[in-house]
């Protein structure tokens, strides 16, 4: 039996760090728990760049990457173990 490859690990600030928060912060408004005025204001962007972030997967200035996922781990603390089983 193989082993698949590891899992990756973001590190703080990391692309995949600042995407998952990105997405997060989108699905947390379709989910009907933020409005999309209280994110936009809270990180100084417009919704419509929420948006194509999240969409686009790509990263956004390091002063707004930095704002969304302290954002995001404000109101989620636990944010890091979303959709892991605890042990």
């Amino acid at each position: 039996m193989t082993k698949g490859p590891k899992p990756y690990v973001a590190r703080r600030g990391t692309h995949t760090e600042i995407a998952a928060a990105m997405v997060a912060i989108y699905n947390a408004y379709w989910a009907n728990r933020v409005s999309r005025q209280a994110i936009a204001e809270e990180i100084s962007a417009t919704w419509e760049d929420v948006v194509r972030w999240s969409h686009q997967i790509s990263e956004p200035d390091l002063e707004t990457a930095t704002k969304i996922t302290a954002w995001y781990k404000k109101r989620w603390p636990d944010w890091r173990d979303h959709g892991r089983k605890a042990a």
